[in-house]
């Protein structure tokens, strides 16, 4: 009863204050460690981009078949799992970010377990946030696998053939090397190869 009635005096003050705040009900991670690594990317197509889809592709150890198929991806947009608050990034189930002002977005492996997403976002006067103030989030926080897909919040990504994926930025097998060379740190199933 206390929670019920502390939450929405919270937000309220957050939003005067001008924090961000994530959406962090049923919010769970951790894809990097079921994916390929040279797989994951950003794949929007140019009919994405024309509809402000800002796509996230890998190719996923399946948990129930016990698989990896590098022919066959998880294609998730994802509109339906970030949110531009006032010029930053923040998780929030269907807060289409891209049609909210997020735009030339790029990925970077800054460790192991963490794939930061960084996009240039337009701010609460309609201005671009300054590069110095670019937003991050790192996706590996929000974006976990299902049966082999990506997911976020309740959005389940769709199959697609890894080959009719577009060209954007990879994640190289070469930075990713901490987690191949030591399985302690991989928590998934270990019994694949990428």
């Amino acid at each position: 009863m206390i929670a019920s009635t502390i939450t929405p005096i919270l937000f309220g003050l957050a939003a005067l204050s001008g924090t961000v705040l994530a959406d962090t009900k049923n919010i769970h991670g951790g894809f990097v460690s079921m994916c390929a690594p040279e797989t994951i990317k950003l794949c929007s197509s140019q009919a994405d981009l024309a509809a402000d889809k800002i796509s996230l592709c890998a190719s996923c150890y399946n948990d129930n078949t016990k698989t990896l198929n590098k022919n066959t991806a998880s294609k998730l947009d994802l509109n339906h799992c970030l949110t531009n608050f006032n010029g930053q990034l923040s998780w929030r189930n269907n807060g289409a970010f891209a049609r909210a002002g997020c735009s030339k977005c790029t990925t970077k492996l800054a460790s192991p377990f963490v794939l930061n997403l960084q996009c240039e976002c337009s701010g609460p006067d309609n201005t671009i946030v300054q590069p110095i103030e670019t937003p991050i989030i790192n996706l590996n926080e929000g974006v976990h696998v299902h049966n082999g897909q990506l997911v976020c919040f309740e959005e389940e990504g769709t199959q697609v053939f890894a080959s009719t994926l577009g060209r954007r930025e990879r994640i190289s097998a070469r930075e990713y090397k901490p987690v191949r060379e030591n399985p302690a740190f991989y928590p998934g199933p270990r019994n694949h190869t990428f």
